[in-house]
């Protein structure tokens, strides 16, 4: 099972995230902000980190590039959300050493897509819905 951190201080988008990624086998953990998530990639060495880039506290780019300094969290992989479109930002971002990154809204397949890539493989197998979870497109953001 993969665990993947999801750092965003929107409670709904954290919630979004971790109901697709529930779905698909994989053990979510959460944060508000950069500074909490940061305290829990050196916790618990997730597989993957969903990292919001405009957040309170500590935003984005500030814990991305602690989390590259700590020696047991350097090799991470992170990928970054965003509701800023624009190339400045990816490349302000790539230099710390990004896995990737989503504008927001973000679509749930594009999510799966971005995951399996940077996981190597699918992330796992949906696990069976009851009828009133019926598959429908989810966005969040």
């Amino acid at each position: 099972m993969k665990t993947v951190l999801t750092v965003d201080d929107s409670r709904v988008a954290r919630t979004a995230i971790a109901q697709v990624l529930s779905r698909w086998g994989c053990r979510v953990l959460e944060a508000r902000d950069g500074r909490e998530g940061v305290a829990v990639a050196r916790l618990t060495r997730p597989d993957l980190i969903l990292l919001d880039v405009l957040m309170p506290v500590l935003d984005g780019r500030q814990a991305l590039a602690i989390l590259r300094q700590d020696a047991g969290c350097r090799h991470l992989p992170v990928v970054m959300l965003t509701g800023i479109t624009g190339e400045s930002l990816v490349q302000q971002c790539s230099h710390l050493g990004i896995s990737g990154y989503l504008v927001k809204p973000v679509v749930s397949d594009a999510l799966l897509d971005v995951l399996g890539r940077v996981l190597g493989g699918p992330v796992g197998a949906p696990v069976a819905a009851s009828s009133s979870d019926a598959p429908r497109p989810a966005m969040f953001g």
